[in-house]
């Protein structure tokens, strides 16, 4: 296809990072290196953004940065009142993709971050081809886990269901699904919920990736055989991540192999009862809290673990878990959102979330057969390596976008997937 002139609205987009931020980040910069790009993103990212600029070669990209005047309520907040500074920001975005529009005549509109589908994106009102997502968090918990957690995690859980509800009634939500010529969800729960909005049909794509560099340097490293055995999970510490559930399976492996290690990588308001439990379970000594570290100095304890555990209930994406399967390390996960879609008999185990019982037996079986079965663990290690290579590596990822993009531009069918 011709090379086009694309404005993509990323509000999350910084490099060297995981999450939202990576998304934005390596879209933007993959999508740039066969089109013409003008990124619209926050001011507070170039603080990140222009020193790479300077050390990087980077393809063709347009920066616009742009912030809200900082008398507007919640533009400092970190929490979930950031997503009312959000909605406000991607109004101002759109006043600056068509005032651009008018000078550069822009071929396409792409929506990137947030990744979220129950809040609008206001470049569906350009008149030219818009292409929404990838967008994702429409998964909840089944229900039957809800009775493990606190009951203010009970009432988050609820209360975000409510607002996700109220929010598919807003207009411009469903403006910017009616209009948008391709829609990508991430998971299947996702897809549900915009073909609920919309009778449009969307496509189901995983949002996360990994850059070549870093593959290269995670399917290098040998997988580590031999004791101990040692479990790595990374996320932040919150209750719907189901890291209780997960320490409680790996006291019933401690008890069987007394040396096995759990190593935590992540911080979050969940922490300090998961401290507590460890004590309780009498795994304290087993255990190691390794709290909020940079994503080079988690890739390169990575490689040190045997199998990565990753019991989350409601996951859209799951960057950790393509970093693991690059390094070759087999994945424990529950049948649901984004790891569901990753994680395959070839390359480790995933299980169908029923009940907080069935699933902590589930994981205890799974360790122990990794750690009485190291031939299975290497064949994982290749099964896994060759499926990110084919499928998640950033620059494979941006091909189907292109067929996408030609499709938006085409105005054709997208058939359902």
């Amino acid at each position: 296809m011709k090379k086009l002139k694309i404005v993509i609205s990323a509000y999350a987009c910084e490099p060297d990072l995981g999450s939202e931020q990576g998304v934005g980040w390596n879209y933007v910069l993959e999508i740039a290196r066969t089109h013409s790009v003008w990124a619209i993103t926050r001011l507070k990212n170039a603080k990140t953004i222009d020193p790479y600029l300077q050390k990087n070669k980077t393809p063709d990209i347009h920066w616009i940065y742009y912030d809200l005047p900082g008398w507007i309520p919640c533009s400092q907040r970190k929490d979930k009142l950031e997503f009312v500074y959000y909605y406000i920001w991607q109004i101002a975005v759109f006043f600056i993709a068509r005032r651009l529009h008018r000078h550069v005549h822009f071929d396409l509109a792409h929506h990137i971050t947030f990744v979220t589908y129950w809040l609008p994106s206001f470049l569906s009102l350009l008149p030219i081809p818009f292409v929404w997502g990838p967008i994702g968090g429409g998964e909840v918990v089944v229900p039957s886990f809800l009775t493990t957690f606190t009951h203010r995690a009970r009432c988050f859980e609820y209360l975000r269901r409510v607002v996700q509800r109220i929010c598919e009634l807003d207009p411009f939500l469903r403006w910017t699904a009616q209009h948008a010529d391709v829609i990508i969800a991430t998971t299947p729960e996702t897809r549900n919920r915009i073909e609920h909005i919309t009778k449009k049909h969307c496509i189901v794509m995983s949002q996360v990736g990994i850059s070549e560099p870093e593959f290269n340097q995670l399917c290098n490293t040998p997988i580590k055989l031999g004791r101990p055995f040692r479990i790595l999970s990374a996320g932040v510490l919150t209750h719907f991540k189901n890291y209780h559930l997960a320490l409680e399976a790996f006291a019933e492996i401690t008890k069987k192999y007394p040396d096995s290690e759990y190593w935590l990588f992540g911080d979050g308001p969940e922490k300090d009862g998961l401290v507590a439990l460890c004590q309780t379970l009498n795994i304290k000594k087993n255990v190691t809290f390794f709290g909020q570290v940079p994503r080079r100095l988690f890739l390169d304890n990575l490689v040190h673990c045997d199998v990565f555990l990753h019991p989350s209930l409601r996951e859209s994406g799951g960057f950790a878990i393509v970093e693991a399967l690059s390094a070759g390390r087999p994945v424990i996960c529950l049948d649901l959102g984004g790891p569901g879609l990753q994680v395959n008999k070839q390359n480790g185990f995933s299980f169908p979330a029923i009940s907080p019982l069935q699933v902590k037996t589930k994981i205890v079986e799974a360790l122990d057969f990794l750690v009485q079965n190291e031939k299975v663990r290497q064949e994982m290690y290749y099964s896994a390596v060759k499926g990110i290579k084919a499928d998640y590596l950033w620059s494979a990822k941006v091909k189907h976008i292109y067929r996408l993009y030609q499709v938006a531009v085409d105005n054709t069918v997208v058939e359902k997937e």
